[in-house]
C-alpha cells in the first residue's frame, strides 16, 4: 500500500514536474528551465530508488502490478520530455533569430524615423547624416 502511494505521489509531482518545464520553455525562461533540470535528476532518482525497493522483497504479483505503474509513469515522463525538447528546440531558435535580426538593425544604417539637433536623419547605428532619406 506505501509503494502505491509513493507511485501515485511520483506520477503527479513528474506531470507537475514536466508541465512547469513547458511553461518554462513557452516564456523562454532559461534560468527556471535550469533550476527543473536538477529537479527532474532528483525526480529520476526517486524513481529509480523506488524501482529498487519494488524488486527487493514482496508477493510477486504486486511486484509485477508495482512495475507495471512504474513503466506507465516512466512512459509518461518520457512522452512529455519529447514535447518538451521541442519546445525549448524552438525557443532556442526564436532567440537565436531575435538577436541575429538585432544585430542586423544595429549595424544597418537606415534611418530610425528621428532627427538629431541639426536636423539631420538619425540611423540605428546612431550615427546622425549617413543616409540621405528624410522621413
Amino acid at each position: 500500500m506505501l509503494n502505491e502511494l509513493r507511485i501515485e505521489k511520483l506520477t503527479r509531482q513528474g506531470i507537475a514536474l514536466m508541465q512547469e518545464e513547458r511553461e518554462a520553455a513557452l516564456k523562454g525562461d532559461a534560468n527556471r528551465i535550469g533550476e527543473l533540470n536538477a529537479k527532474k535528476a532528483d525526480f529520476l532518482s526517486e524513481m529509480e530508488s523506488l524501482a529498487e525497493k519494488l524488486e527487493a522483497g514482496g508477493p510477486l504479483e504486486v511486484q509485477k502490478t508495482r512495475r507495471q505503474e512504474l513503466s506507465t509513469l516512466f512512459e509518461i515522463m518520457q512522452r512529455r520530455a519529447v514535447e518538451n525538447q521541442a519546445l525549448l528546440r524552438a525557443s532556442s531558435a526564436g532567440v537565436r533569430s531575435a538577436k541575429q535580426q538585432i544585430a542586423a538593425l544595429a549595424a544597418s544604417s537606415q534611418s530610425i524615423g528621428a532627427y538629431n539637433s541639426s536636423g539631420e536623419p538619425v540611423n540605428h547605428n546612431n550615427q546622425a547624416g549617413r543616409t540621405n532619406q528624410v522621413f
